[in-house]
């Protein structure tokens, strides 16, 4: 049975005029500090659920409409995050990322979407590079601790939980992670 075509050939054209014109601004200085947009732009829309398919084509012309302005572009990485669409986040993040550096969550979603992507290493590097940074930041001390718990270093892990507790005694995530820490120790009294 054909493919009907008249449906997807729409949005071929405009994803395509989409793109023209952001290359067309990007040749005419007007995307200054922007981000190239494929490095952030899926390459087959049709493998993703329809209604995630549709907010990536609505953040695109929103790109499109505003292509210096970096938030737009975050906002799209967001959409590939909340959908577990870890690698098109990591490319997304990691192009924003660069445009600017000194955004800590721009790089936190980063070290977040690249350990999703199976680089535990890569993540838990960058996520101890942040910590220093960023003392805190106690979401960051609480994935630093479970990569660090993942990895087997213990005392890192008890390290960043224990930072999780200073910064937010009344939250229980602190405080679980420091309770896994103490059972792979097998320490199992107070």
């Amino acid at each position: 049975m054909p493919k009907d075509r008249s449906t997807t050939t729409p949005l071929i054209a405009r994803m395509l005029a989409a793109l023209g014109a952001l290359l067309l601004a990007s040749a005419s200085g007007g995307l200054a500090g922007a981000v190239f947009p494929s490095a952030v732009l899926p390459g087959d829309l049709q493998r993703i659920d329809p209604a995630v398919a549709d907010a990536i084509r609505r953040q695109t012309r929103a790109m499109s409409d505003r292509p210096e302005d970096l938030d737009a572009v975050e906002t799209l990485c967001l959409i590939y995050e909340a959908n577990i669409l870890w690698d098109l986040a990591r490319r997304c993040f990691g192009a924003i990322a660069r445009e600017a550096p000194d955004n800590l969550l721009w790089a936190y979603h980063l070290a977040i979407a690249t350990g999703e992507t199976g680089d535990t290493g890569g993540a838990t590097r960058m996520m101890q590079e942040l910590a220093e940074k960023h003392p805190e930041f106690a979401p960051l001390q609480q994935r630093l601790g479970e990569a660090l718990l993942q990895t087997g270093d213990l005392a890192g892990a008890r390290a960043a939980f224990q930072r999780v507790i200073e910064l937010q005694p009344g939250s229980a995530e602190g405080h679980a992670g420091l309770g896994n820490v103490l059972l792979r120790e097998q320490q199992y009294e107070p």
